[in-house]
């Protein structure tokens, strides 16, 4: 499957914030039902949301 990159809007996410040099890279295992990897984990101030999409569902951790 080929590597997809999904442009991000907004504050970057906390994988970009914790490693500035290497930009967010998820992979789409399935894109019906849409499955993404690795996990997101967004940072915003002193907000949290982490997660996983999984069979075109999310799924909080």
């Amino acid at each position: 499957m080929d590597r997809v990159r999904l442009p991000l809007q907004g504050e970057p996410s906390g994988t970009a914030q914790s490693q500035p040099e290497r930009p967010p890279n998820w992979t789409v295992k399935s894109s019906k039902p849409l499955t993404v990897s690795p996990s997101i984990d967004e940072l915003r101030g002193s907000e949290r949301c982490h997660y996983f999409i999984r069979d075109g569902h999310i799924v909080w951790t």
